[in-house]
């Protein structure tokens, strides 16, 4: 009994020790920062370049640039319709509540985002006939999205780019102060704006040695509403977790071998499993 606590004693001193320099926190961390860097490597683009062409898009199905002249002899302001040009064969005309030749860019984003949320794909069909026009030979279309001039679609579009990589950035952010290195300038330039503005979380909890925990996450939007992201999410989360458990169970068997040819539990067993654990994973290095 006596080798047997003797056992115990240093199994917990190298589990759990002081808290922060037990194993088991130390494979926390591990994890954590695996995790938090396959979160990040799952949402949002891929690259800037393909950041830039999302928002481009996203613009796209909630605005379109409007004519530089408008047709004025349609443009009564009691009817539902701003008729904008006509060709031959077409009459082209917007809805009046859709007709904002110049807004303000936090307008226009405001716009943006309260259309995302009610519809994620955006308006649908960027033009709707409405049939023919009397005795003409034309048919009237409408423009199913809220106009504006070109140069506010441009600055709108321009404004957003700067924001590329943010998303990942509320993620990334726990990886790099854990100990990541190599996190690509166009996610890690948005480090310090998403903590002060606390989109991301990151945080140690310590209530007790044997009590410790790591905090991260991200308040992105539609990190917790868009199904998508939802599903990247916990796929990473399930992927991770077979993982966290081979590396407890490596640690604790390097324990056994430790104590059953010298009678004794290494403290450093654990990093040196991690070590080289974390070596073998070469996926989370592309982030």
């Amino acid at each position: 009994m006596s080798g047997y606590g003797r056992m115990i004693r240093a199994l917990e001193g190298a589990l759990v020790g002081t808290g922060q320099n037990g194993d088991m926190f130390k494979v926390l961390k591990s994890e954590a920062k695996l995790l938090s860097a396959e979160i990040a490597r799952q949402v949002g683009p891929a690259s800037v370049a393909g950041g830039e062409k999302s928002v481009a898009r996203s613009v796209g199905q909630f605005f379109s640039a409007g004519p530089e002249r408008i047709f004025p002899g349609r443009n009564q302001p009691d009817r539902s319709v701003v008729w904008l040009y006509a060709t031959p064969k077409f009459l082209v005309g917007v809805r009046r509540e859709d007709f904002l030749p110049n807004p303000g860019l936090e307008f226009m984003e405001r716009v943006l985002r309260a259309g995302q949320r009610a519809s994620p794909k955006g308006r649908g069909k960027a033009v709707e006939r409405l049939g023919p026009v009397r005795n003409r030979n034309q048919t009237a279309v409408i423009i199913n999205r809220t106009l504006v001039s070109r140069e506010r679609v441009a600055a709108l579009a321009e404004k957003l780019f700067e924001r590329v990589g943010r998303a990942k950035a509320s993620w990334a952010l726990a990886a790099s102060r854990l100990g990541l290195g190599g996190i690509s300038s166009w996610i890690s330039r948005h480090f310090g704006a998403v903590q002060s503005e606390g989109v991301a979380v990151f945080r140690f909890r310590v209530s007790s040695p044997a009590d410790v925990g790591i905090e991260f996450g991200s308040r992105a939007p539609g990190v917790n509403r868009n199904p998508v992201l939802v599903a990247k999410i916990e796929s990473a989360i399930r992927n991770r977790r077979a993982k966290l458990a081979e590396k407890v169970r490596r640690v604790l068997s390097g324990y056994a071998y430790d104590w059953n040819t010298a009678g004794v539990v290494k403290p450093n067993r654990g990093e040196q499993e991690i070590r080289r654990l974390e070596a073998n994973e070469a996926a989370w290095r592309s982030l």
